[in-house]
């Protein structure tokens, strides 16, 4: 089973500068509900992004990474660094399971696929989309971005897990055009400034 994971901004914004233009506490909260002992898929600069944020590989989820770079390796993980606008407040902006030093088992691993340098055990590297869902077909697979994956893998979905952000924002990555005639909303749980909403294929 494939499903699309995606925080989407009313102009369809998903990104800016290889980061998020918002903090939403409780979509980070619903990302780690629904994607944890999952296979997670992502771009190379998405799971960059999240080692700068977090210090490490998405935990308790194995973590497949596509990159048409075939000699990829990964120095060790940057500091991680606080969402702008957290650091005059004192908090710690990611949620309590995803702090960098909390001791968490390690993330799940699957068998043959290579595993990047540097980035721990359970990362596992592929140089295409369908190179990935072909060797992870067996698992349920969260798609997590960025942009080109998820154009890569919108024909190939069966579910979109789509939090609907309540404004426009500036960006440089869009999610794909969610059209009505292949996707039908089966549920809306809203929120303020934001709502979960789940897609499936029309049958």
């Amino acid at each position: 089973m494939i499903s699309i994971i995606a925080a989407v901004a009313k102009n369809g914004v998903i990104g800016a500068k290889n980061d998020l233009p918002w903090y939403l506490p409780e979509d980070l909260k619903h990302f780690k509900e629904l994607t944890t002992g999952k296979t997670v898929l992502m771009g190379r600069k998405t799971f960059e992004s999240i080692l700068k944020r977090l210090g490490k590989p998405l935990p308790n989820r194995k973590n497949v990474v596509v990159t048409r770079d075939r000699n990829y390796t990964l120095s060790p993980p940057p500091q991680s660094s606080p969402i702008k606008g957290e650091e005059e407040k004192g908090k710690n902006p990611l949620p309590q399971g995803e702090r960098k030093n909390q001791k968490i088992p390690s993330p799940l691993m699957g068998e043959g696929a290579p595993t990047a340098v540097g980035a721990g055990e359970g990362v596992c590297v592929h140089h295409s989309v369908d190179e990935a869902l072909e060797h992870h077909s067996a698992e349920e697979i969260m798609v997590a971005g960025g942009g080109e994956i998820f154009r890569q893998t919108m024909d190939k979905a069966d579910t979109l897990y789509v939090t609907e952000v309540d404004k426009i924002v500036e960006g440089d990555v869009y999610f794909p055009t969610i059209d009505p005639k292949i996707w039908k909303e089966v549920t809306r749980e809203p929120h303020d400034g934001f709502s979960f909403v789940t897609y499936i294929r029309n049958s």
